[in-house]
């Protein structure tokens, strides 16, 4: 059969709609699988106990990194808030970044049968199931396939603004910190810049 004939028979049967969204989802399978593979890192194993496995990351760059960029964003935001002026923020996190794995559950099933001296018999089933990670080969390497990576948590944030000493800018400064990061207010300090 000619490829053409294929393609006939699959804009017969499927329609040209479907088929272009069906390739079109094979193209973004394939590209985000494609960027999964890169960058990788060598992180230690801890079992979450709900078939996913979750890894830590040995680099406190990641945090780090992480914090900066959630500080910067935080204080050029605020910047441009009236009567805020000149800002510094602190954010301090809970934690660490974990990055969950895909794991397949593996049964095992047991079964007893015991007969008793009058004749009857009774069986035994019992089934159990564990999580076994999956791994993926990269370059000979052997790793966890990662499916998300969760960011901890912010634990409290410090604001300490030209108009922190403004009861109006401060309640603003702590309504958006609330918004943004889902926090309690008591997890949030606004001072005075010097």
């Amino acid at each position: 059969m000619k490829l053409k004939e294929i393609w006939d028979k699959l804009v017969k049967s499927i329609g040209i709609p479907k088929l272009i969204l069906v390739m079109a989802a094979g193209v973004v399978l394939i590209v985000l699988s494609a960027s999964d593979f890169t960058g990788r890192k060598d992180t230690v194993q801890k079992d979450t106990g709900a078939g996913e496995t979750s890894i830590h990351s040995n680099e406190e760059e990641s945090e780090t990194g992480y914090t900066k960029r959630l500080q910067k964003q935080l204080e050029n935001t605020l910047a441009n808030v009236s009567g805020v002026g000149k800002v510094k923020v602190m954010i301090t996190l809970e934690g660490s970044s974990e990055k969950v794995t895909l794991s397949d559950p593996v049964y095992s099933s047991d079964s007893t049968t015991e007969n008793d001296s009058s004749g009857g018999t009774r069986t035994e089933q019992s089934m159990k199931s564990e999580p076994e990670t999956v791994f993926e080969e990269n370059d000979d390497k052997k790793s966890p396939y990662v499916i998300k990576e969760l960011q901890p948590q912010i634990k409290g944030v410090l604001v300490v603004a030209e108009g922190g000493d403004n009861d109006t800018v401060k309640k603003e400064i702590i309504e958006a910190v609330m918004v943004l990061f889902g926090l309690e207010s008591h997890k949030i300090k606004v001072m005075k810049l010097e």
